[in-house]
């Protein structure tokens, strides 16, 4: 499977000034919050704190694998032990995941969205140009690379849709194998 990175961002903005971006991870984190969808790994003590978090770090970059995305931002104050947290809901025909791992000292963090869905999360949006192409490069030299139409991508509205259709809670079975 080849990763594919969007080379988008400027390196002095945060997350908070991408406005899908923005929007889109509000909007998920009050669907955790409104539907009681709790993270699997460690528990969140104040979802808004944890919001407000990832919405003041700088933003990185985006990368792209089939079904998955993933934003990789620096926060903008270290901590000392790693924190995960992930979240997992829907149903078994379109189940979702988000994964975020604010990285200690001066390793990045970064948030990964999954789900079975043939069109493309709203955030997505931020990184197109004026034609509605998003422009993606693979780190493997030689890969040709399809680019991403911003037609293919859900509206904000579209997506309240899908979360409203997929409020279960998701659980992460652990299986020890010696």
């Amino acid at each position: 499977m080849k990763l594919i990175i969007l080379k988008w961002g400027c390196s002095d903005m945060k997350v908070v000034d991408y406005k899908n971006l923005n929007e889109f991870l509000t909007v998920l984190f009050s669907f955790f919050k409104e539907n009681g969808i709790v993270s699997s790994i460690e528990p969140v003590e104040d979802y808004d704190k944890l919001l407000e978090r990832i919405l003041e770090c700088e933003f990185n970059y985006i990368s792209y694998y089939p079904g998955m995305y993933c934003a990789d931002f620096k926060l903008s104050k270290k901590i000392e032990e790693g924190e995960v947290y992930y979240f997992i809901f829907g149903n078994r025909e379109e189940s979702a995941s988000l994964l975020i791992d604010l990285g200690e000292r001066t390793l990045s963090s970064f948030f990964n969205f999954s789900w079975s869905n043939e069109k493309h999360p709203p955030y997505l949006k931020d990184f197109a140009d004026a034609d509605g192409n998003i422009k993606l490069d693979s780190e493997i030299e030689g890969y040709e690379i399809e680019h991403l139409q911003e037609r293919d991508i859900l509206s904000i509205e579209e997506f309240k849709k899908y979360l409203q259709n997929n409020k279960s809670q998701g659980q992460l079975k652990i299986v020890e194998v010696d």
